[in-house]
């Protein structure tokens, strides 16, 4: 199972007790853009103007095919966790185990301790320290204070 934290500083685990993967700030963009869509992902060129929105468009998806091939290789193992399509890119749900979805499965149900659950998933500011151009800056600042209202609600509640 391949763990990926995007709340907080970026890890990306291949496996239980391996040590965290390196990979490029691209790569790491791509990867949260993908955490955050949820299950269904993010069509291609929803995808390719995040990352690349300063090219043309036949460019962009030139690079985000690219990226995905790169991004596979740099996964090893894990690749096949990640689904591309003609359309579609996205992250296999049984293949990974991602903060922000946990977070926000359990703080859309906070009765119980499942608020205090979610706030354990909350390991700090979406994105944190992630650049990918101005697209993906503006977009990951909106999500950033999504999520960060959403935390906070949850310890009003607790």
């Amino acid at each position: 199972m391949v763990d990926l934290r995007v709340l907080g500083p970026f890890q990306l685990h291949a496996g239980p007790g391996d040590a965290p993967l390196r990979l490029s700030h691209r790569s790491q963009a791509l990867l949260t853009c993908l955490a955050a869509a949820g299950p269904h992902g993010l069509a291609r060129g929803q995808l390719a103007a995040l990352l690349w929105g300063d090219h043309a468009e036949a460019a962009a998806r030139n690079a985000l095919r690219q990226a995905l091939h790169r991004l596979r290789g740099e996964l090893g193992t894990a690749a096949n966790a990640l689904v591309a399509t003609a359309e579609r890119v996205s992250l296999h749900g049984d293949g990974w185990c991602i903060d922000i979805r946990r977070f926000e499965a359990l703080a859309d149900r906070p009765d119980g301790d499942r608020g205090l659950e979610a706030l354990a998933h909350y390991g700090g500011d979406f994105a944190a320290e992630q650049e990918a151009g101005p697209e993906f800056s503006a977009w990951a600042a909106i999500e950033r204070s999504r999520l960060r209202q959403q935390a906070q609600l949850l310890l009003d509640r607790v």
